[in-house]
């Protein structure tokens, strides 16, 4: 088990990225679908408010979460939530970082991984 401690340095400019993206991997142990897109929008209006749908296949769909405003140099407009489809994972290569994210199996995420989940 790694018990590393990772620390940002608010001091470092260069650091700071405003406006990036989140980035969520989930992981299953065998392909899912891709939801609904009526189920998804349920879901993310009862957790962020309202939303609108501008894509839904099965490899991506795309929300603009309309109460929640990025502010860019030369304007303004809703946040981007993407999820992406399934793609193949063996669980080899994750660094230490991105295992200290594992938020809901961290006692028993190496083995997870080892095992492909």
């Amino acid at each position: 088990m790694r018990d590393e401690v990772f620390r940002q340095d608010l001091a470092d400019e260069n650091g700071l990225q405003p406006g990036g993206p989140f980035l969520i991997r989930m992981l299953f142990k065998e392909p899912v679908p891709m939801p609904e897109k009526g189920d998804m929008t349920a879901v993310m209006e009862r957790h962020i408010g309202p939303v609108e749908c501008f894509c839904h296949d099965e490899k991506t769909a795309g929300f603009a979460a309309l109460e929640h405003i990025a502010e860019f140099k030369d304007g303004k407009a809703p946040v981007q939530l993407m999820v992406m489809g399934v793609s193949p994972f063996e669980g080899e290569g994750v660094d230490a970082f991105s295992m200290s994210q594992m938020w809901d199996c961290l006692e028993d995420r190496e083995r997870r991984l080892r095992r492909r989940l």
